[in-house]
């Protein structure tokens, strides 16, 4: 298990690079795996006008400050938001309307 990369705690692990893994092989997968995730079980986000979204990118970013910078980063983010000195945020990029099973759209 690799430790979590804090750049102000670098010195005292020593810089450790990532080890290239080599080739990547690709493995066989049934039509059923090469599918993927169902239609009606995937992560949709439905917006006020009740149109069904498939979210194309999900990504989470952790931004951790030190203490003497938590007035920094409550500038622009409620008290709630910093926990542990770090502050998580969910970027989710959209693709498309979809049609979910039950559902239709304009």
């Amino acid at each position: 298990m690799s430790l979590p990369d804090i750049v102000a705690e670098r010195w005292r692990h020593g810089s450790v690079a990532e080890v290239n893994p080599g080739h990547v092989v690709l493995q066989p997968m049934s039509p059923e795996e090469a599918e993927g995730v169902p239609r009606d079980v995937q992560l949709t986000v439905q917006d006020a006008g009740g149109r069904v979204h498939l979210p194309l990118q999900i990504r989470l970013q952790e931004l951790r400050y030190e203490p003497e910078h938590y007035e920094i980063a409550l500038r622009e983010a409620p008290a709630e938001a910093l926990m542990n000195g770090s502050m998580w945020w969910a970027i989710v990029v959209f693709a498309s309307e979809i049609d979910l099973p039950g559902t239709s759209l304009p």
